[in-house]
């Protein structure tokens, strides 16, 4: 039988030519800006893999966006909406003026 070398990228190995877990939120920083240019433009989709699903939701909410929907948890086909934290106020405003009349 053959040695195998184990891909363990949370712990902080990865063989050569794989990328890094330090690596990935690099990626995810790089990305999370893209997106935020791109929505002040318009609606985006993007279609990711859970786990970047995963970072790219943190590093959005960090950021002050607000998720504002989500299925599927973070499996590998999930999806979620977001929106600008200024978007929040507007829309609870708007709600509660619509509940108002």
């Amino acid at each position: 039988m053959g040695r195998h070398q184990p891909l363990v990228l949370v712990l902080g190995y990865a063989p050569g030519g794989v990328e890094t877990h330090r690596e990935s939120w690099g990626r995810v920083d790089e990305i999370v800006e893209r997106l935020i240019d791109y929505a002040a433009e318009g609606d985006v989709l993007l279609c990711a893999h859970g786990y970047l699903n995963w970072m790219i939701d943190r590093k959005l909410r960090s950021s002050g966006w607000r998720r504002a929907g989500r299925e599927g948890g973070n499996h590998y086909w999930s999806w979620r909406t977001y929106e600008p934290a200024a978007q929040r106020t507007t829309s609870g405003a708007a709600n509660a003026a619509a509940a108002a009349e």
